[in-house]
């Protein structure tokens, strides 16, 4: 994809920048989406890249700050509906795609509240464990890497970031509990 297709401009580059940014943080759910009303994943491979590709040459419409993922959802659900038309998928009724359309969105709206209570728990670690967890998750470090890192064997890297799942799984479980009541 040539993402470099605007401007030189330092706004061009900076915009550039802001949608790859939110594109990576919602890639994998809008895949998700895109799966679960197709079925097939060789299906929701070419949607997924015609999605993403019609993002990008109409991201000067996106406005900042507003929901990028519902905004990918709708461009998503007409590329849908184009790939069934030009596959000659068996096209089903108008209502039962809207009713999978409409328990895709609110599975991405559950997975949104999850991921809002994983941050929020993530900041309620200590340094070390929020450092080691950053490290693992988001830098990409092995539990090999860490583990010469940190100078301790890699059962002890296993260890801890099985503690820290487990502090982070009770604390999201409490939040979402909590919210509900």
């Amino acid at each position: 994809m040539d993402f470099e297709k605007h401007d030189n401009s330092f706004e061009g580059k900076i915009r550039t920048k802001e949608f790859i940014s939110l594109l990576s943080l919602t890639q994998v759910r809008l895949y998700s989406y895109i799966l679960s009303i197709l079925g097939n994943f060789n299906d929701a491979d070419d949607v997924i890249q015609e999605t993403t590709l019609t993002m990008w040459q109409k991201f000067d419409q996106f406005q900042s700050g507003t929901d990028f993922l519902a905004w990918g959802v709708s461009v998503a659900y007409y590329k849908i509906l184009e790939h069934r038309k030009k596959k000659k998928i068996p096209q089903l009724s108008d209502e039962l795609i809207e009713q999978l359309n409409s328990r895709a969105t609110d599975n991405l709206k559950d997975s949104n509240i999850y991921i809002e209570k994983l941050e929020y728990c993530m900041k309620k670690l200590n340094a070390g464990d929020y450092s080691l967890i950053n490290q693992r998750y988001m830098s990409g470090y092995t539990v090999a890497e860490l583990s010469k890192r940190f100078n301790v064997t890699i059962q002890a890297i296993y260890l801890r970031l099985s503690k820290i799942q487990g502090v982070l799984t009770r604390c999201i479980k409490r939040s979402v509990m909590e919210e509900a009541f």
